[in-house]
């Protein structure tokens, strides 16, 4: 202990280690070290970072001596038992004043502290209401952004005739300390989180991978680094290719930015912090004498904006191992994971395409996507697993560039064909994918239906067979494990809008009664899915297939509607009051449908937009209410984004409810 080398000097591995009572534990785990980890910190503690089979002693003077800063949470239980005389002095004699702040008492619950801590100043957390406001003074400390307040004034007041060799001697100790402290602020300067990238470039940031051991504790060991420097090389060499399809200058950051390691929880959260469009991180797992390299990325909306199933986390391939001593296994790794690499640019490329929006937008995606799979070093290679990501992209893409049946039956078939296809290979490699799955219905439901074009087609128009096993792809997707269902897929959302749509078209084609029971599941998962678009953050790509929601809902209150108006057998008053309920929830509906999509971006957000809109003004005729919707329709008339042929469109279809007077 008297050996321990001054705080300036050490290589701090945390930037927090949190020392506590075993009794305070759910509050450190559960909300303290969120916190911490959120704001970016490395965090030391007993439960993640202690190796097993170490003396526990041992293992707190290690985190301490690695860790810029010790936080002691004080309660009546920690100081009983859990504030010994060598964590006390360890931590005192690297920082004998507290002049460099090491130390950092957080007072969780009212009690005596020990006497060494009595000298500092604590922070006090122990009113819950005060806890967050409290706990930002110490972030902004640790990171640098703010100081505490100065120490309690219980220091004794110096001698006035202290002798000369004192004065002499704190005089060399002052200027040590300054020395000291100008390699702490070096340090630390070194260490400070990477600033947010340049929001005029595009923007692709590499963390370092995180080590951790067989059981995945975290480890020790340079290869992480060593790793993501790779990967942001082999970007960079990359650059050119982006360069044909993003407009944008493209920057890569990597290693020399000190992006720590990334968890696939906080992956949104950091890509956001970061300004990144895509991200990519991972894991080095040892395992004996090998590692096993696991790159994953994350990719944001702007990416992405109308692939709608792809924002968010994948994995790209299955571990790569490798044996960092031999290096033909190096090699060998290295070739795969730029294989990978190459396969993600060509990803990027491809869903940049379907920015445009249009149809030759999606074809030119569509053949990048076929590039990849046809691609023998990933896409095609059979000693490489992982690759159902990439036959989601490419039956999204399948998907998306099927034209309608009236502009080319044979040749929507076929697309449907593959998409179905590709989505099958997806499911082939990993059953519970439920974004695949999602998607695998999402093309089964299209094929299933015979004459597309129709606005309400009825019993002979599908193939209700492919319907039922588009219905019970998206049950399975919507039974997945929490596990299987990245926040990012919003697979819920997606599973519950099928579903929906699908009871809704069975209970329209198949009920003879006036209320079927499946529309009474129809309207249940509808709904859900509009309550997972309002729970989630705002996000522009579930516009769309919010909107999609609010129409079906719309066409069942109006439906029903029109059904009682000419139902005899119905009491008159109790049915006129149902009527003006169901059309004012018809309304309504469609008009949240029109708020969501106002500024239609792509050729199917216009071809919705234009549907609801003549819905809207049909309900309004409906009422009874011509002259609202003659004020509704010339409003459209100056509506920039509705072109003049789809405007005549919107006319048509109210007309017959209307008297012609619109």
């Amino acid at each position: 202990m008297a050996g321990s080398p001054p705080a300036a000097s050490l290589s701090f591995r945390y930037d927090v280690y949190i020392s506590y009572s075993e009794v305070d534990a759910a509050w450190v785990v559960d909300w303290l070290l969120p916190r911490l980890e959120a704001d970016g910190l490395r965090v030391a503690i007993d439960a993640v970072t202690f190796q097993p089979g170490v003396p526990v002693i041992e293992e707190i003077e290690r985190s301490i001596s690695e860790s810029r800063y010790v936080f002691a949470v004080l309660t009546p239980a920690y100081v009983a038992d859990h504030w010994d005389n060598f964590e006390s002095l360890l931590v005192q004699h690297q920082d004998p004043a507290a002049r460099l702040r090491r130390l950092i008492p957080l007072l969780l619950e009212p009690c005596e502290p020990p006497a060494r801590i009595q000298l500092l100043h604590w922070v006090d957390m122990s009113t819950p209401e005060r806890r967050e406001d409290q706990l930002r003074r110490v972030l902004d400390t640790v990171q640098g952004r703010a100081r505490l307040p100065e120490l309690h004034p219980e220091a004794a007041v110096p001698d006035a005739q202290r002798r000369w060799w004192e004065v002499r001697w704190f005089a060399v100790a002052g200027v040590s300390a300054l020395l000291t402290l100008v390699l702490v602020a070096g340090w630390l300067w070194s260490q400070r989180a990477p600033a947010a990238m340049d929001p005029d470039t595009f923007n692709i940031a590499v963390a370092e991978f995180a080590v951790v051991d067989e059981e995945g504790k975290p480890l020790r060991d340079e290869i992480g680094r060593q790793r993501a420097r790779n990967v942001a090389a082999l970007l960079s060499d990359q650059r050119d290719e982006l360069q044909s399809v993003i407009i944008k200058p493209i920057t890569v950051w990597g290693d020399e930015q000190r992006i720590r390691p990334v968890e696939t929880d906080n992956a949104a959260a950091r890509a956001e912090a970061l300004n990144a469009h895509v991200l990519v991180y991972g894991v080095v797992q040892r395992e004996g004498d090998t590692w096993m390299l696991q790159p994953e990325f994350y990719l944001t909306e702007e990416v992405v904006r109308q692939s709608t199933e792809l924002l968010g986390d994948y994995a790209l391939g299955t571990p790569i191992s490798f044996d960092a001593q031999r290096l033909a296994a190096q090699s060998n790794a290295n070739a795969e994971l730029r294989a990978r690499v190459r396969a993600l640019v060509q990803i990027i490329i491809g869903l940049s395409h379907n920015q445009g929006g249009r149809r030759a937008d999606y074809e030119a995606a569509l053949h990048i996507f076929e590039a990849v799979a046809n691609d023998p070093d990933w896409g095609a290679a059979n000693t490489v697993s992982g690759q159902e990501i990439l036959y989601l992209f490419l039956g999204n893409a399948y998907l998306k560039s099927a034209p309608g049946m009236r502009e080319a039956p044979e040749e929507r078939t076929d697309r449907l064909g593959q998409a179905v296809a590709a989505y099958q290979q997806a499911l082939a490699r990993r059953p519970d994918y439920a974004r695949a799955l999602n998607g695998y219905a999402s093309a089964l439901f299209q094929q299933a239906r015979r004459y597309p074009d129709e606005r309400w087609p009825c019993a002979d128009d599908w193939d209700w067979v492919t319907l039922d096993e588009a219905r019970t792809a998206h049950q399975r997707a919507l039974d997945t494990s929490p596990a299987n269902k990245p926040v990012s897929g919003h697979v819920d959302l997606r599973a519950h809008l099928g579903l929906g749509r699908i009871y809704y078209h069975i209970g329209f084609c198949l009920s003879e009664e006036l209320f079927p029971p499946a529309w009474q599941l129809a309207q249940s998962n509808l709904k859900a899915a509009i309550a997972e678009y309002e729970a989630a953050p705002p996000t522009d790509y579930l516009r769309l297939p919010t909107a999609n929601a609010h129409q079906y809902l719309g066409d069942m209150a109006f439906l029903e509607a029109d059904w009682r108006s000419f139902d005899e057998s119905l009491d008159p008053a109790e049915n006129m009051q149902r009527i003006a309920e169901l059309t004012q929830t018809a309304q309504s509906h469609y008009q949240a449908g029109i708020d969501l999509i106002s500024a239609p971006e792509t050729e199917e957000s216009l071809a919705l937009r234009v549907l609801a809109e003549g819905q809207l003004l049909r309900v309004l005729c409906f009422q009874g209410e011509n002259e609202a919707a003659q004020d509704h329709l010339d409003a459209l008339v100056e509506d920039a984004m509705i072109p003049p042929h789809l405007l005549t469109a919107i006319q048509n279809h109210a007309k017959e409810f209307c008297n012609d007077k619109p």
